[in-house]
């Protein structure tokens, strides 16, 4: 899940993807948030569970360090695993 930001309509893009059992990469879900607050990802988290998962675990989300996001996965979702995102840890390793 990643987010990204519209300075010129002031909303935040957030893209969903999931990889199948055969390792291919599928676009899932697409959403625009008025902001990236915990209600607004919470909001989305509950829009996607309710049409994706019918009844399922997601088993693990991973995002880049967007605290907000972390704490609406970890409220919608309690037992889904949280990642980061290599390259988010591979650029913070590279600040050091």
């Amino acid at each position: 899940m990643l987010t990204h930001c519209f300075f010129s309509l002031d909303l935040s893009l957030v893209v969903v993807s999931a990889i199948d059992n055969f390792g291919k990469t599928t676009l899932v879900a697409i959403g625009l948030l008025f902001d990236e607050k915990i209600p607004s990802y919470e909001w989305f988290l509950r829009q996607l569970c309710a049409r994706l998962t019918q009844g399922q675990h997601i088993q693990s989300v991973m995002t880049d360090q967007e605290l907000a996001l972390k704490a609406a996965i970890k409220n919608i979702m309690p037992s889904t695993r949280h990642i980061l995102c290599a390259y988010v840890l591979l650029s913070f390793d590279l600040k050091w």
